[in-house]
């Protein structure tokens, strides 16, 4: 049986990708449309966090259905163009 061999540089380089794999899980549906926003240039004189902090906010008002539904359909926004994003966006907040 060979042994595996573990150096400080693989050990750093595990640790980094753990780290970064766990931070983009944990991204908030917030963060992520806040940062599409900011993306196509449409976050209206506010920064990420602070939009992500709006958008908590908002969804911490609403059931637990109303949540799950409006981050469901706001995570279909995220993987289009930003002029489509810009129309899904704001579908899911008029509700048409």
């Amino acid at each position: 049986m060979k042994a595996i061999r573990v150096t400080w540089k693989s050990s750093r380089t595990l640790l980094l990708t753990g780290v970064l794999l766990t931070t983009a899980c944990d991204q908030s549906i917030s963060a992520k449309v806040c940062e599409r926003q900011a993306e196509c240039n449409n976050l209206k004189n506010k920064t990420v966090d602070e939009c992500t902090d709006s958008s908590e906010s908002n969804l911490e008002g609403m059931t637990d259905a109303q949540r799950k539904f409006i981050e469901t359909a706001l995570e279909a926004c995220l993987d289009v163009t930003c002029s489509e994003f810009e129309a899904c966006y704001n579908n899911q907040l008029t509700g048409e």
